[in-house]
């Protein structure tokens, strides 16, 4: 996954291996068979949410999943076709980010 921040006003091309805002379907099947995956060396389990991620005031269907010291969160759509990260929060790159609306 790419962390850094884009630049305004200029393309950024990502590798056969880079993603951003999505898991791979790899770590989707990891998460959803083993509870855990692992992104950029760094081991995430799902864990139970006290509050769902929101999204224009409904609820997502969305994983849970963060580190064991609790350091980093992230909140993907249960969708293996579709695997958007919707929060991160404590994000390594120092971009944490939320998504707040989808435009039809």
């Amino acid at each position: 996954m790419r962390l850094e921040e884009p630049m305004p006003n200029v393309d950024t091309q990502f590798g056969d291996t880079e993603t951003i805002m999505f898991i791979s379907k790899a770590m989707f099947n990891d998460m959803v068979k083993n509870q855990a995956f692992t992104m950029n060396k760094v081991k995430f389990s799902v864990k139970p949410s006290d509050k769902p991620f929101e999204l224009g005031g409904k609820p997502l269907d969305t994983f849970h999943a963060s580190t064991a010291n609790g350091k980093m969160e992230m909140w993907i759509i249960n969708s293996p076709d579709f695997p958007v990260i919707c929060k991160f929060i404590g994000n390594p790159g120092g971009i944490d980010f939320e998504l707040k609306n989808v435009k039809e």
